[in-house]
């Protein structure tokens, strides 16, 4: 019964039994069993046999000759193996051609037949002769024929007799079958295949993995296939560092990386990155062995082979005799490598090739900085399983929770410090020394550059914490945040022209950036997602994320908004609704303090713009569709409190893009924001007046997209407007427009250049509500004057094919001649330029439009003096 259970237990590679037979004292020395004395056996003939009746293996069989066939030569044959569903074509099973051929593949030129038929003989006569009579004679004198079946040849007539009484006369060069126990030995010389083979024979494996599939696996993730490209992440040196050792005849080789995952698929990414033909011939060598003892038994009984060793630890490997096979090694932070580290790749590379994935450029953003660009956080991010890491167990996460609060500082500023000993009560000395264990270690949550220690993904470290985090955590947390976001800012005591040379006059902060970026990151991150990860410490998250926002913000002075602007967007996402309520209370308590901070007469190009985070805020929050209400208000207010010209980011810039007709800026669908802006026409008319008008088509407009959230709202998608959508949006803002200008002159001189911006039903809506107007509110004197350039600039053009209809321009210049009560104010304008333009629109010569030009101003005159002069106007 020993015997047996050591045997079922250690059925696998060498089994070293000790038999100590106590009763009769006596004792057998250690022996070894070898159970692949002839090459590593993962594959057995019966196994071919009984898989040979199933239909799949109809397509794996091509594919298995195909990859042996690469794995057994030395030089890259050319082969034609229709595999998979290509199997059923016509003609020749396979063809190849090598130099140098190798085992089991003959030199020169094969043609290649398939049967797994348990009628295999005549598929082989079939086969062979079809092939002998269609291919010509001098082509088969240096040509083989090589039949291949999985099943096991027996009866009569032998195999080699079959062969033999048929090469004389075919006029083959040679003639080979192999069946399932050739097979068998050809699977056992190729490692990496016999292993490629048992996954899809769903035969268990342990310790070793393919390549490809390992490739495969690691790169499918969700609805996402990641290409060789987006591994590398034009770390361009490392390739070329990998194929030149590739190149070479043997050798071992450590890469250093974030991960081993990362190690091992950048190593394949190289070379499928490369050429198509090596990549194929890699992955025919190509294997994973996880044990030190499955690696010994690989480089003994093989040559030729890439072989890459996921040990999950940094034991040394340089005194294995590796003979003539390639080793690839990962290696973490904590030992120096003796060949390659992988650099992080560059936030702006890491964007582009996840854009080339089909993500937003805006979602791309955000996940490569989410991920901290780390492959192993964004295919945990990707399967929705953040926080799985591997070393959960094996260290103590709560060493981590202070860094995860202030995400990074820096080790050198006081400030920093005395943050960090306040969260971590053993003080930064020891706290720093933890770090630097947590950086070395594979999938490192932490690393440091510089003197700044950073996480690598917050996100996923929330998921990794969240069941740690206690109530005496957040309360910490929330007096380091006030403490940080209290302090004034030392710049304020500067002029605003001096304030970007801060740090030349000594004003700076006690805390870095880096760290009170950290901790709004963090306070947002948690107000989004700490109840989603887990976090059960006996407060309720959300009304304590609430109430640390409403102690920084509420009935503050404009120094404490200037200190804390950048962070405004984030305070906004942790806290969405106590944002808007602190917004709106101080709108209706204070809004002198906006025309302050909106305020930027005197600034520079190099002076700070106090508001830019403030409209981000808002900007963020109008995305959600239970929010953009109250945005659009605020905006709307902030608008009319706006006293600032130099920069583009003002507020009814913000309102015009999340409102914009054919790129709304907001997941809210058109119905509800038609009914937003129709409360916001009688809320704030003026506001809304000057919005409706921006909201306009027109020719030269230009959309800003506006700042989205960071951590909320990550599953909407942005709806595609369709023209009937963006026609219904664009009549009901005429509808608006037509409501607020009323009967007002003033309103009415703006709205003239926007009638050519519409078409059809709703230009002559335009038209005709201007034409109906009996008498207008205020002085027309501005919308006389538009409107007579309006028509001027029509006429000018007719030809054109944006040009007004001759009856459209025909019903404004009646418009025109009302609001003209006598001749001095229909031809003032004949005055104001040296030639005018003619009606016709026809193009004259200098002299003869001069001339044209005075004999209108007689004309005018002389109807001007009819009327009694310029006294009498």
């Amino acid at each position: 019964m020993l015997w047996k259970k050591l045997f079922d237990q250690y059925s696998t590679g060498y089994l070293f039994i000790v038999i100590l037979m106590v009763n009769s004292c006596a004792f057998t020395r250690c022996i070894s069993v070898n159970q692949n004395c002839k090459g590593m056996r993962h594959i057995n003939s019966t196994s071919l046999v009984q898989w040979a009746d199933r239909a799949q293996f109809a397509g794996i069989l091509p594919e298995l000759i195909r990859r042996l066939i690469i794995a057994s030569c030395s030089d890259l044959p050319v082969i034609t193996i229709p595999a998979g569903d290509s199997v059923y074509k016509p003609g020749v099973d396979g063809k190849c051609e090598t130099i140098a051929g190798g085992i089991y593949v003959p030199a020169g030129i094969s043609y290649w037949e398939f049967g797994r038929s348990s009628n295999y003989r005549a598929k082989i006569k079939e086969d062979f002769d079809k092939r002998t009579a269609e291919i010509p004679a001098v082509q088969k004198k240096v040509s083989s024929f090589v039949f291949v079946t999985p099943r096991r040849w027996s009866g009569e007539p032998e195999r080699d007799l079959w062969v033999a009484d048929r090469k004389a006369e075919s006029g083959w060069k040679d003639i080979i079958i192999y069946d399932a126990d050739d097979l068998e030995t050809w699977l056992g010389r190729c490692v990496p295949v016999a292993i490629w083979l048992a996954a899809r024979l769903e035969i268990f494996t342990a310790n070793y993995e393919s390549a490809q599939d390992y490739w495969e696996r690691m790169t499918h993730w969700a609805d996402h296939q990641i290409s060789a490209q987006f591994v590398l992440a034009a770390r361009e040196n490392q390739q070329q560092a990998i194929l030149k050792f590739y190149d070479q005849e043997n050798g071992l080789l450590e890469i250093q990386a974030t991960s081993r995952q990362e190690a091992i698929c950048f190593t394949i990414a190289s070379v499928l990155a490369n050429d198509a033909g090596k990549a194929l011939h890699f992955f025919a060598k190509a294997i994973i062995v996880e044990t030190e003892m499955a690696l010994k038994e690989v480089t003994a009984q093989h040559e030729g082979m890439f072989i890459i060793f996921d040990c999950g630890d940094d034991r040394p490997v340089h005194q294995l005799q590796i003979r003539s096979n390639h080793v690839v090694v990962p290696v973490s932070f904590k030992v120096k490598p003796s060949g390659l580290t992988l650099p992080i790749p560059q936030t702006d590379k890491y964007v582009e090739v996840l854009t080339e994935l089909g993500i937003s450029h805006q979602r791309a953003y955000s996940l490569a900085k989410e991920c901290g660009r780390s492959l192993s956080v964004l295919n945990r991010i990707f399967a929705k399983i953040p926080g799985r890491v591997s070393w959960h167990n094996d260290n103590d996460p709560m060493e981590l929770i202070p860094l995860f609060f202030v995400q990074s500082f820096d080790q050198e500023k006081i400030g920093d410090r005395q943050i960090i000993d306040h969260l971590y009560p053993q003080g930064s000395v020891v706290y720093l020394e933890k770090l630097k264990k947590w950086s070395l270690i594979f999938d490192a949550p932490v690393y440091q550059t510089g003197h700044i220690w950073r996480v690598v993904s917050p996100y996923d470290l929330l998921y990794v914490l969240a069941g740690y985090i206690t109530a005496d955590h957040l309360k910490n947390y929330e007096t380091a945040f006030l403490t940080v976001f209290r302090e004034p800012d030392p710049a304020l005591q500067l002029e605003p022209q001096l304030r970007i040379a801060a740090a030349l006059f000594k004003k700076e902060s006690s805390f870095s950036p880096k760290l009170q970026e950290g901790l709004a990151q963090t306070l947002a991150l948690l107000g989004s997602h700490g109840e989603g990860a887990g976090i059960r410490s006996g407060i309720r998250l959300e009304d304590w994320v609430n109430y640390v926002v409403y102690q920084l913000l509420f009935e503050k002075q404009l120094p404490e908004w200037q200190t804390i602007q950048s962070r405004l967007h984030l305070l906004a996402e942790a806290a969405p609704g106590t944002f808007l309520h602190v917004l709106e209370h101080t709108l209706q308590q204070r809004p002198e303090l906006f025309s302050q901070l909106f305020n930027d007469a005197g600034y520079t190009i190099f002076s700070p713009s106090y508001h830019t985070h403030l409209l981000w805020a808002l900007e963020a929050l109008a995305w959600d569709r239970n929010h953009v209400q109250r945005v659009a208000f605020i905006l709307a207010d902030l608008t009319l409190l706006d006293t600032g010209v130099k920069t583009a980011n003002r507020p009814i810039n913000s309102l015009q893009a999340i409102f914009c007709i054919k790129i709304p800026q907001t997941y809210a669908e058109a119905p509800q924001r038609q009914q937003i802006l129709a409360a916001l026409t009688v809320k704030n008319p003026v506001a809304a007046f000057q919005s409706f008008k921006s909201l306009s088509p027109g020719e030269h407009r230009t959309l800003i997209p506006t700042y989205q959230p960071f951590w909320r709202l990550r599953d909407e998608v942005p709806q595609i407007v369709t023209q009937a959508t963006a026609l219904n949006d664009f009549a009901f803002i005429v509808e608006q427009l037509l409501i607020l200008a009323g009967q007002s002159a003033d309103r009415w001189s703006s709205l003239i250049e926007l009638i050519d911006n519409y078409t059809g039903d709703l230009r002559l809506r335009l038209i005709e509500a201007l034409y109906n107007i009996t008498i207008f509110e205020g002085p027309v004197l501005n919308l006389r004057n538009n409107l007579q350039r309006f028509i001027s600039r029509h006429k000018r053009h007719q030809r054109q094919a944006w040009a007004l209809a001759a009856e459209e321009v025909q019903t404004l210049n009646c418009i025109y001649e009302k609001l003209a009560e006598r001749a001095i104010h229909k031809y003032a304008w004949y005055f104001d330029f040296a030639i005018l333009d003619d009606d016709d629109g026809l193009v004259a010569g200098y002299e003869e439009s001069e001339k044209r030009s005075h004999d209108k101003r007689d004309i005018a005159i002389a109807e001007i003096l009819s009327e009694g002069g310029l006294l009498n106007s």
